[in-house]
């Protein structure tokens, strides 16, 4: 008996939110002649499943469904562990032509995608008819599976026109667990170029419309493949491989033109395409070293600029100190000359008293009468001291004037700090308010363009009816699908929102029967919208069952609207119920 056992499976979850997406945008420098060429890779705003295929573990089944872009799609595939690799064998249906999606887009790529978020090109898969089958085979061991839009079979990077994406069904074995990965999309545009030539690279325009020929596929991905690497500025930095794929493309033009073999126009034409994606390739990382290249000197002149000031403000200090010691040296000499010429002046002094005293005797009668006089003279100095101690008793009591002044002036400068202080924070609290308002309004309106919403003062209430469910049952219908998707899409982007989900029921049948199928609505609800991304921790959801209902259960109307799930969305960043209060200002400070 064949074994087919999974032993072991990873179910890895990896989502993006649209408004804290993490982007790197790469332009080329504007010195060069494709100036206009701008290189985008972005994060995945969409949910894979990764699995652990181990070798030798026989087969496995697995299902694709269809993404919003293209949600008609579906498919499934059989997974097979052999000896060194893994073979795929895959069937899809209900795939429109990849052009649906931009001139751009010419063909779909099947990718496998590690759990470290690197992506692996497994093969084109080329439409025939309704349904479409590949067999490919890889080294890898877990992954997961997308196919995409691209414009080219030979792309190394996934667009972000992802149209399926593998899921687990019924016959899928082995254990689960989940865990978060990234990976990244080349963004809408990484494709796009202009005919005009207005980037200075000699662009012919499509030989042909794909609509009004029929020529094989292959042509047009190499005249698209070949227009992408001129417009990227491949005749600048990979002249010998875009010379390459110009050649093949040639040939193959000219063969079309000529309606020769089909075959050895394909031939040409995959020449073209993957000469032209070797020549795009080395043309973004010869881009991204210029660009790494400029930033290095940029920064370089930018550290050098700062020392040579630096420098020049150290020999300026440096200079300033030398003259400021210099004053100090001549104002040390004065000081000496002004002692010495002061010690020259004593000694004279001293010289003439010797002399005064030789001849007071002589002048003993004249220095009585001058002795009266000298007397007069200590009365007035006696009257002039008392006169300067009551101007600085005078003095005295202006500083401390002047002190209390200055404190109180103090003083009312800290409380018109403080004031200022509070004013700022009660301004930014209602700043806060408002911003919270304007995203509860704002949500408010995009949740009414997919359910009906009201504002109460629990939160945002979305409304489910009940026509959105199976009659009795609690499986979602598709267009409740839809909707819960979209309502997902808005509520990631925002972190920080809190789900209450809670399921009514009419008073039709027993308790027991409403109460359970109450709470399996608002399960189901719950349960689909963490799958399509919703944080669980913050998600809740509860049954009622006949309680609180919003209309009469005496008629079928009435009873149709109590049969409802109500979607509460609140949380911190949208604040209160719209017109609520707002903080109030401080009264001003006199």
């Amino acid at each position: 008996m064949k074994k087919v056992a999974l032993t072991f499976a990873t179910l890895v979850v990896v989502c993006s939110f649209a408004s804290a997406l993490q982007a790197q945008t790469y332009a080329p420098n504007p010195a060069s002649p494709h100036n206009r060429w701008v290189y985008h890779e972005t994060l995945v705003p969409a949910t894979i499943v990764s699995i652990n295929y181990l070798h030798h573990s026989g087969p496995t089944e697995i299902g694709f469904e269809g993404s919003p872009l293209e949600p008609m799609a579906t498919g499934h595939a059989k997974v097979n562990g052999k000896v060194g690799r893994i073979q795929i064998n895959a069937e899809f249906s209900k795939l429109e032509p990849a052009t649906k999606f931009g001139a751009e887009y010419l063909t779909y790529v099947l990718w496998a995608i590690t759990p470290e978020g690197k992506s692996s090109n497994l093969g084109e898969i080329l439409l025939g008819g309704d349904n479409t089958k590949i067999t490919v085979t890889t080294s890898l061991q877990t992954f997961g599976l997308i196919v995409t839009a691209e414009p080219y079979f030979a792309v190394t990077e996934p667009s972000d026109v992802v149209v399926l994406q593998n899921v687990i069904t019924s016959e899928t074995t082995g254990t689960f667990e989940q865990a978060p990965v990234s990976y990244q999309l080349l963004g809408r545009g990484a494709y796009s170029y202009e005919a005009s030539g207005a980037t200075g690279a000699t662009i012919s325009a499509p030989s042909m419309s794909m609509s009004d020929s029929k020529a094989p596929l292959e042509f047009f991905e190499a005249e698209n493949a070949v227009q992408i690497a001129i417009m990227a500025g491949a005749q600048q930095y990979a002249p010998d491989a875009l010379n390459k794929a110009q050649a093949s493309l040639a040939n193959a033009q000219a063969l079309e033109v000529k309606h020769q073999d089909d075959k050895v126009v394909i031939q040409d034409s995959r020449d073209a395409v993957q000469n032209a994606a070797d020549a795009h390739h080395i043309t973004i990382v010869a881009e991204l070293a210029e660009q790494a290249a400029a930033e290095q000197a940029a920064a370089a002149e930018r550290v050098a600029t700062s020392q040579a000031q630096a420098d020049a403000a150290a020999l300026a200090q440096q200079q300033e100190a030398a003259a400021a010691q210099q004053a100090e040296l001549q104002k040390a000499q004065a000081e000496r000359d002004a002692a010495q010429a002061a010690a020259a002046s004593a000694q004279a002094q001293a010289g003439q008293a010797t002399a005064q005293a030789d001849a007071d005797e002589q002048r003993l009668a004249k220095q009585q009468a001058q002795d009266a006089a000298a007397a007069a003279q200590a009365q007035a100095a006696q009257a002039a001291a008392a006169n300067a101690q009551a101007q600085a008793g005078q003095a005295t009591a202006q500083a401390d004037a002047d002190a209390q002044r200055l404190a109180a002036q103090q003083a009312q400068d800290a409380a018109a700090q403080e004031h200022a202080k509070a004013q700022a924070a009660l301004d930014a609290a209602a700043q806060s308010e408002q911003e919270k308002q304007q995203l509860r309004a704002m949500l408010l309106e995009q949740f009414n363009k997919i359910l009906p919403t009201t504002d109460t003062p629990q939160g945002l209430k979305v409304n489910m009816a009940d026509v959105l469910f199976a009659f009795g049952k609690f499986d979602l219908k598709p267009t409740a699908r839809e909707a819960l998707a979209k309502l997902t899409g808005i509520v990631m982007g925002h972190p920080g929102l809190e789900l209450t989900i809670d399921g009514y029921t009419d008073s039709v049948g027993g308790d027991a029967f409403n109460q359970t199928l109450s709470d399996q609505r608002a399960g189901a609800v719950h349960d689909y919208m963490v799958q399509q991304g919703a944080n669980a921790t913050s998600t809740t959801a509860q049954g009622f069952g006949k309680a609180d209902p919003v209309a009469t259960n005496d008629t079928a109307e009435g009873r149709q609207q109590n049969r409802r799930v109500e979607i509460i969305v609140s949380g911190e960043v949208i604040g209160t119920q719209i017109g609520a209060l707002m903080p109030e200002t401080l009264p001003t400070q006199p």
